[in-house]
């Protein structure tokens, strides 16, 4: 019985994590990389095919943007 239950535990585990990696990555980074990436072009990047062409590469940025602003608040409160 606890074999049973361990199992459904764990595969309820993999799918909360799966969503969670979904909602984060996905579609906040995602969204807030596209955004940065459409000020910093004007509008030109990414547009129609660029998006499901480098859509990991505008997740990617996303999270950057991320832990850059992390960085920049960090050094703003330790050194000021």
């Amino acid at each position: 019985m606890e074999e049973i239950a361990e199992g459904i535990f764990r595969s309820i585990i993999v799918v909360i994590r799966w969503i969670v990696i979904h909602l984060i990555f996905h579609i906040l980074c995602f969204n807030l990389g596209r955004l940065i990436l459409l000020l910093f072009t004007l509008g030109k990047y990414p547009r129609l095919h660029a998006l499901e062409r480098d859509e990991d590469k505008i997740s990617f940025f996303g999270l950057l943007v991320i832990v850059l602003s992390w960085v920049a608040i960090y050094v703003n409160n330790v050194y000021l």
